[in-house]
């Protein structure tokens, strides 16, 4: 589950009653005619108007800022640090300098200085939400997840209807295991928003992990009533039906994600991920060659590790497997999950090999793993032919049968 983005709320300052003494009128001039040239894109010829505003008033807060926000425009950050700063050092309690330092210290990685320049806002302004959620964001791309949890509940306190805060706040749930907690706050995110695919996606997930299979097609037939292209809810869906036995489905599903043309997000991963699990519906239903066919299709794909770290070893395993080479189907089902220690897939692979192998404790607790990350592996589980040689032990039925 990735954290949504930060907050870039930058403040564009017009002429207020900032001017005084003799100069002011050419001071305003300059000004004036700077914001004019700003807010048409023409950075250069407003940062020439600025700089003679400043050269007349050097201690003119507002023009310093507007600088700063030109050049943090032009990606010149160095350059708006230097202003935001003087801005600051003409007057301390003025929040944008201090909030947008903050978020130019993240774009540069400087995670503890933005840290300081959001806490610097909130201590002048304690109701600045952005800069509560902004910080609650820093803390989040850190790991430092308590810190986080607390910045978005901050948030929350603020403006209870903050998508963006609940949201992440439901995905540090989700990491922490504590699902009961991810599942209110997903929900807040689509009774706020009704339409929040996000949301229905990340509640079907979750729902899924615990094995609640049904909760989750009613979940993901919500999403295709809102996107009835949208290729995850398609996916997701036939590994349900999969999961569930109902093969029929699962393939109808799957061969709709292929005939989909591919998301943005995920490439070619989508139909690669569809011909895999069309691969292994039909290897359980003892149809080699099309199973091999689809397999092969499937490892074709160059997958982005960041959705799929042990893409490769997982086709390659399966194809193996298909063709009863159990060593080295082990060998690349292990190298899974090393490189992926949370792949439930992988775990739920060695399990049948080790089944196949007939070395039930093995398969067990390679089996445990599985379903400790998976629940809605139980049902499936119980009646893959894989597992065949240990599905009457007492230590499957037990697994099999423990909430």
């Amino acid at each position: 589950m990735k954290v949504l983005k930060i907050v870039w709320l930058v403040i564009f300052i017009g002429l207020g009653c900032l001017l005084s003494g003799c100069s002011e009128k050419e001071v305003e001039k300059h000004f004036r005619q700077g914001n004019e040239y700003y807010s048409q894109g023409k950075y250069e010829q407003a940062i020439d108007e600025y700089q003679h505003a400043i050269e007349i008033d050097p201690k003119d807060v507002l023009t310093h800022y507007n600088l700063g926000l030109v050049y943090h425009d032009q990606g010149k950050l160095d350059n708006a640090v230097v202003s935001y700063q003087k801005t600051i050092k003409i007057d301390p309690s003025f929040v944008p300098p201090h909030y947008n330092l903050g978020n130019l210290y993240y774009q540069q990685g400087k995670f503890d200085d933005a840290i300081i320049k959001y806490k610097k806002t909130i201590q002048i302004n304690p109701n600045n939400l952005s800069a509560h959620y902004n910080l609650g964001y820093v803390y989040h791309k850190q790991g430092k997840l308590d810190n986080a949890v607390a910045s978005y509940q901050k948030t929350i306190e603020l403006d209870p209807s903050y998508i963006l805060a609940h949201t992440n706040l439901g995905n540090i749930h989700y990491k922490q295991s504590k699902l009961d907690d991810a599942i209110a706050s997903f929900q807040k995110v689509v009774e706020i928003d009704p339409n929040n695919l996000s949301g229905h996606l990340l509640l079907g997930v979750i729902y899924s992990k615990q094995g609640k299979l049904d909760d989750a097609i009613t979940k993901y037939k919500q999403i295709l009533q809102i996107d009835p292209n949208y290729a995850v809810a398609h996916h997701d869906l036939g590994c349900f039906y999969h999961r569930q036995g109902k093969y029929e489905q699962a393939i109808a599903k799957y061969l709709h994600v292929i005939d989909l043309p591919p998301e943005e997000k995920y490439g070619d991963y989508l139909s690669s991920s569809a011909h895999y699990n069309l691969a292994g519906i039909y290897r359980k239903q003892g149809k080699v060659e099309e199973a091999l066919a689809k397999f092969r299709q499937a490892i074709k794909t160059e997958v982005d590790p960041n959705i799929e770290p042990a893409w490769t070893n997982g086709c390659q395993g399966s194809i193996y497997l298909t063709q009863g080479q159990l060593d080295d189907a082990l060998t690349e089902f292990q190298q899974v999950t090393k490189i992926d220690t949370e792949n439930e897939s992988g775990y739920y692979n060695l399990a049948c090999v080790y089944s196949l192998k007939n070395e039930p404790q093995l398969a067990i607790e390679s089996l445990q793993k599985a379903i400790d990350s998976d629940k809605s592996l139980i049902e499936f589980s119980k009646i893959d032919p894989d597992l065949d040689n240990i599905r009457q032990t007492p230590e499957f039925q037990q697994l099999i049968n423990s909430d």
